[in-house]
């Protein structure tokens, strides 16, 4: 796997989440199955690290129930590989 890529084992299955330009898509297999998609806020040439927000998350029926672990996993690869800080709705 690299930077780009991590692999996430669920209760069932086993995915991988792998970062897009402004998201991050969801592999099940060979086929996309759902992806986690984020919103810069700000500048990109501030001297601060850059903002987003969590914009939406879709995944197919069978992932739905792992939705949590799932975003939880997104939010952590797109911050770690971006250097940004991601906002998270309140709930």
């Amino acid at each position: 796997m690299s930077l780009r890529e991590r692999q996430l084992a669920l209760s069932n299955c086993s995915v991988v989440l792998r970062m897009g330009l402004h998201e991050v898509l969801v592999f099940l297999g060979e086929e996309q199955a759902g992806q986690v998609r984020f919103r810069a806020l700000g500048s990109a040439n501030s001297d601060e690290p850059p903002v987003y927000r969590l914009q939406d998350m879709q995944l197919n029926d069978a992932l739905m129930n792992h939705s949590a672990n799932i975003g939880q996993e997104a939010i952590s690869l797109f911050a770690a590989y971006t250097g940004a800080r991601v906002i998270t709705p309140k709930r």
